[in-house]
């Protein structure tokens, strides 16, 4: 998606639109602003799974994918699988003890005990390099869900009609019903055209959502560019939404670049919305970043500066995921994900209506 400098324009509060629940669940072309975006160097290795879905790999929850291996798998496949994950063995064997009983969990259990994995040879570790200051390479963390229909569906609304502070930030939020289904048209146009489209959501004065639809223009049509005046004289804008296709690289979807997000500087919509894939990203901005701007009293120089270090960080981020052999999605995420800790964004990630927080 492009970015420009657009007119700010203030949010408003309201009531959560009133309809049925959905229940299905479900890099762009543009030149930097201040000149051309810093290279990553290097070659990428195959796709691996994506930051958000190594995270998710660690929570007590179990994962779709080891589920699939519990129903399919025999106990030699079973064996391995909790040798692979210790950290959700009394996860893993509970599913085992439901799908085949007592016994084969039993088995499984005994086998591992018997014969532990050997340790790994230890890879040679390169010099580390210099990072910017203020750079968090920590764990990632998705928020587990206790978080009833009815907080979800009010979450959403807190942070749609105003920038939230960081700290009251919801955990988990539900998509209104509009959302959804426009999701899923624009994401169907793009599986058809192979070209990203979007437009923007806004709040009507009696609290609806509605989304109002923005072509491309004809010299740059393969990318989504937003308008952000694209709103009724008595809507407030909620947010911008595109999507990104899917190509060799990124076969499963890929999140938010850091054109999208650098570009936030120059808007005031709360929300960034992003269909990939069968994954969708949010991005609510925070009283805090708001501030950061703010800081800047508009002076083009230091504006361009605060480009500059979110995009600094996100390069650093990238290129750290990179070198340890992430695959381009993953790199992708793992840059989001460091801009949204130092400046202060949310970032939220799910399929279909319910998304989590990715810290």
């Amino acid at each position: 998606m492009r970015t420009a400098e657009r007119e700010r324009q203030p949010g408003t509060t309201g009531v959560h639109e009133e309809a049925p629940i959905a229940h299905s669940m479900p890099p762009s072309t543009t030149q930097f602003r201040d000149g051309a975006i810093p290279p990553v160097g290097g070659e990428f290795q195959s796709p691996g799974p994506s930051a958000s879905e190594r995270a998710y790999a660690d929570d007590p929850m179990m994962p779709k994918e080891l589920l699939d291996i519990v129903a399919k798998g025999d106990v030699s496949d079973l064996a391995q699988m909790l040798q692979a994950y210790p950290t959700l063995r009394q996860a893993i064997l509970g599913a085992i003890t439901r799908t085949h009983g007592a016994h084969t969990a039993q088995t499984v259990g005994q086998q591992t005990k018997k014969a532990p994995p050997q340790q790994a040879p230890v890879a040679e570790t390169k010099p580390a390099k210099a990072l910017p200051e203020g750079y968090d390479d920590g764990p990632i963390r998705i928020d587990e869900d206790h978080a009833s229909d009815r907080s979800k569906m009010a979450a959403f609304d807190q942070i749609a009609v105003s920038h939230t502070p960081e700290a009251s930030a919801p955990s988990h939020i539900r998509l209104p019903p509009t959302l959804v289904r426009t999701l899923d048209q624009l994401w169907a146009e793009t599986q058809a055209t192979n070209k990203e489209q979007g437009g923007n959501l806004v709040r009507t004065y009696g609290g609806k959502y509605e989304f109002k639809r923005t072509h491309s223009s004809e010299d740059n049509e393969d990318s989504y560019e937003p308008d952000t005046k694209n709103v009724g004289r008595l809507d407030s804008h909620v947010g911008i939404v595109h999507t990104h296709p899917l190509d060799d690289k990124r076969p499963d979807g890929v999140t938010f670049g850091a054109v999208d997000i650098v570009g936030l500087v120059d808007e005031d919509q709360p929300l960034n919305i992003l269909r990939s894939g069968i994954n969708t990203y949010v991005i609510s901005r925070t009283k805090e970043f708001d501030a950061l701007v703010e800081k800047t009293n508009n002076d083009p120089e230091k504006l361009s500066e605060l480009r500059m270090s979110m995009h600094t960080t996100y390069t650093a981020a990238f290129q750290a995921e990179k070198d340890a052999g992430g695959g381009p999605a993953s790199c992708v995420e793992k840059g989001l994900i460091a801009m949204c800790r130092k400046f202060h964004l949310i970032y939220y990630w799910g399929q279909g209506q319910d998304l989590h927080r990715i810290r």
